[in-house]
């Protein structure tokens, strides 16, 4: 039995013209990964990097007034642009993060979403709530 993947445009178009089927990329060796987490954990301090805009209420005050830090013991690397969608393996695309704060960057917009943004050199995150992933992209 033949299992029938479907194809998007580009795909096709790679196969048609003799090329693979996906444009993976090889991740870093696990040597080199151990050295960007640690790398990001030092950056860190060990706490966690999410810094919200102010309008996020469970997070303590931190820096500026219009500046909410998650201050908790950080204990995952998160890339800010995932992988598969082109992200590398860099210390500037990871960022040391919570549990909490993990849970949040995959939960539904249902619960609320922790979606990030740059302003300038800092990274800011929020947390997005919406009834699916369509309406939300005008939010993030």
């Amino acid at each position: 039995m033949t299992r029938r993947v479907r194809l998007g445009a580009r795909s096709r178009a790679r196969v048609k013209a003799g090329g693979k089927l996906a444009q993976g990329r090889p991740s870093v060796s696990l040597a080199r990964w151990r050295e960007i987490v640690a790398e990001v954990k030092r950056r860190a301090d060990g706490r966690c990097e999410v810094v919200f805009e102010p309008s996020h209420p469970m997070h303590h005050r931190w820096g500026s007034e219009n500046q909410w830090a998650c201050l908790r013991r950080g204990r995952h690397p998160h890339h800010l642009l995932k992988r598969s969608a082109g992200g590398a393996d860099e210390a500037d695309n990871i960022i040391w993060i919570c549990v909490v704060c993990h849970r949040m960057t995959d939960a539904s917009y249902l619960t609320g979403r922790l979606l990030f943004r740059r302003e300038g050199r800092r990274l800011l995150g929020r947390v997005v709530f919406a009834p699916d992933k369509f309406s939300a992209r005008g939010q993030g």
